[in-house]
């Protein structure tokens, strides 16, 4: 692991492989593994995290990294944390479970070398949002700035909300942003696309690609977000039909195409190590039938 970028989070990571390798605790609450990953310990499952990158509307510059918790596998991926413990966790639970994977993504994320400028896109747990009453980010501040991370390059993702919860979601999309954080909100539908971006003025929005109909709008909804300078992110795009639909209404607003991100097992699954910013996607191995889902 090289200290020359973020030596704070450096001295920390080698200090704690230090206590993995010579410490017989038998219960860590984290620990370095033998590839240098990060992994934290909640109730009976080990996890750590695994990244799945944002391309740029045409599916071939990597733009962004999504980190996503996952239980350990020597295989590189596991199994997404929420799944195993949706039923299981309590409230107080959840919440312990969300802070401690930022934290975990927030490490293995920057101790990697090719993290810098690329920014790093966040969970928030829809449980956690109910539990703080106010000030939100602030104890994920206190850590990334105690780290000496770049703030700025992270972005929280906020859960989907009821519409008649709007009010809340704007108070805390203004607590992340001054705490310093970019803040992206999810979208069940164009229409609501257009009321987060008047509304909220995040700084990304998320549509998943079975949301948006024919793309009735879509040109209406890329020259909004351009205006605004937020950016549009499609996520589960699967298949070349649905990446069409984006690149066509994309063709005739050139100048709002810069604010299109793409992402989905069209592209690329997910990965404990962060792809390299020329990764192509590889149709001729992609089946159409057969796929794992990352999202």
């Amino acid at each position: 692991m090289t200290s020359a970028i973020y030596p704070v989070l450096h001295s920390y990571l080698h200090q704690l492989k230090r206590k993995s390798s010579t410490e017989a605790e038998p219960y860590p609450k984290l620990w370095i593994d033998a590839e240098n990953r990060v992994q934290g310990r909640f109730l009976n499952c080990s996890l750590s995290s695994v990244f799945l990158p944002v391309f740029d509307v045409d599916g071939e510059t990597v733009q962004a990294q999504e980190a996503l918790a996952h239980s350990y596998s020597e295989e590189d991926r596991g199994l997404s944390v929420w799944q195993l413990l949706m039923n299981a966790a309590s409230d107080e639970e959840s919440i312990e479970l969300d802070r401690l994977a930022r934290l975990i993504h927030a490490m293995n994320f920057f101790r990697q070398a090719n993290a810098a400028c690329t920014p790093l896109l966040i969970d928030v747990h829809d449980r956690l949002l109910a539990a703080v009453g106010n000030n939100h980010g602030a104890a994920f501040h206190r850590i990334v700035t105690s780290l000496e991370l770049p703030i700025a390059q992270i972005l929280l993702q906020l859960p989907l909300v009821k519409a008649t919860s709007n009010w809340a979601l704007a108070h805390i999309v203004d607590n992340y942003k001054k705490n310093g954080f970019q803040v992206a909100t999810r979208a069940n539908s164009i229409a609501e696309a257009l009321r987060h971006a008047e509304a909220l003025r995040p700084h990304l929005i998320r549509l998943d690609i079975s949301r948006i109909g024919n793309g009735d709008n879509l040109r209406e909804l890329f020259e909004r977000a351009n205006n605004l300078s937020i950016q549009l992110l499609f996520t589960r795009i699967e298949y070349e039909r649905e990446h069409n639909l984006i690149k066509d209404a994309a063709r005739t607003l050139q100048h709002a195409s810069s604010h299109l991100l793409v992402q989905g097992p069209l592209f690329a699954q997910s990965s404990s190590s962060l792809q390299s910013n020329s990764v192509s996607k590889e149709l001729e191995n992609y089946s159409e039938n057969k796929f794992i889902s990352a999202l």
